[in-house]
């Protein structure tokens, strides 16, 4: 038999009875299409308005099998097809240490949805050792997929001089309180690395649940919700 990868369009919820392969329970499914950022901004668009607070979207690609008649089966491919697929510029070490079980999807917390992946690993040394190198551009690589929060600004202001003379208005300025970073956190008993912005905001964090299992999600209400996921998931 034959396997070719083709990622195929469309976002359906899918029939139960198609077996999705998934780390945990998924509230819907949707397949996706493509390769690299084109397959990353199909993960961000995902139709999830249908999704309840603290529910979860499991995303899927498919490959092309051929039949002994020659009939073509379109079949789900594991998680680890879809994060070969979407071209993550991780660390090699990371890459390496990714097992095909692994779930990529959509989490909705706080009114608002966003990707999440939880990677399936052979070496947690490895792959925390692949992430503390990837921090310095970590943000802005999977800026498509964890923007920043938008940046608030001031009020223009007029100003008057001792002569009575106004001056024009000051430009809308950028206020900035906090120097954009990692650090270390606590999050559902796990520790974690958040990364905040310039504004104080969770833009992303990744961590470990156990040693073979490595989140990555945009804040901590969506890495919670997928710790739970994980311990209500049989075999998990």
């Amino acid at each position: 038999v034959t396997l070719a990868y083709q990622f195929v369009t469309k976002q359906p919820i899918i029939p139960t009875q198609i077996f999705i392969p998934s780390l945990i329970f998924a509230d819907a499914r949707a397949e996706i299409e493509g390769s690299g950022r084109t397959l990353q901004q199909a993960l961000v668009n995902i139709d999830s308005s249908s999704l309840a607070e603290n529910s979860v979207l499991v995303a899927y690609v498919t490959y092309s099998t051929t039949t002994e008649d020659g009939t073509v089966i379109e079949e789900p491919a594991n998680g680890g097809a879809l994060i070969a697929a979407l071209g993550l510029p991780a660390p090699e070490i990371v890459l390496r240490n990714i097992l095909p079980e692994s779930t990529v999807g959509i989490v909705r917390t706080g009114g608002e949805s966003h990707p999440f992946f939880i990677l399936r690993v052979s070496s947690f040394e490895r792959t925390f050792a692949g992430m503390l190198s990837w921090e310095k551009t970590l943000a802005r690589d999977l800026a498509l997929l964890y923007p920043p929060s938008p940046a608030p600004v001031v009020a223009p202001v007029a100003t008057t001089t001792p002569t009575g003379t106004t001056t024009p208005p000051v430009a809308n300025q950028i206020i900035s309180r906090f120097i954009p970073r990692f650090s270390d956190q606590v999050v559902g008993n796990r520790d974690v690395r958040v990364y905040t912005d310039e504004q104080g905001a969770t833009v992303l964090l990744y961590g470990y649940r156990d040693k073979e299992t490595l989140i990555i999600a945009r804040d901590e209400s969506a890495f919670g919700v997928l710790l739970e996921r994980l311990a209500n998931s049989k075999g998990n």
